[in-house]
């Protein structure tokens, strides 16, 4: 989803909190974002030891926010050493699959009974293009 006009943060914000798992509502002093008015947010962590980035957050334009993390991705991998992506979902997990190139590595519940779709990716670029 991308949007004709400029939508603050807080527009945004309540549309991801519309899907969004409770537990989720809140950000970490540790989580990173880019926002763009047009295209959405999306927000990002490494774990401690800088193996995993973590994917916390999503809303908007998702192909607009794909190469960003890739390009994201790649340098951490040469400045941190990172190995993979994770991302969740708990809607359209098969295009975040997609979207990541990724597998479903675990499926665990939310708080409202759903399912949550945990993907990992350790090379997000696609094959073919």
């Amino acid at each position: 989803m991308k949007s004709d006009v400029f939508r603050p943060f807080g527009w945004w914000f309540s549309q991801w909190r519309k899907g969004a798992d409770n537990t989720e509502l809140r950000f970490s002093e540790t989580e990173q974002m880019f926002f763009d008015g047009f295209r959405g947010f999306v927000c990002f962590d490494f774990t401690p030891d800088g193996k995993l980035m973590h994917i916390t957050k999503m809303c908007g334009d998702v192909a607009h926010w794909r190469p960003i993390l890739v390009d994201t991705f790649q340098a951490a991998q040469r400045m941190y050493g990172t190995e993979a992506i994770v991302c969740h979902a708990t809607r359209r997990a098969e295009a975040y699959k997609r979207l990541m190139n990724g597998d479903v590595f675990r499926v665990t519940k939310t708080k409202d009974g759903g399912d949550k779709y945990w993907i990992i990716t350790f090379n997000p670029i696609r094959r073919g293009g």
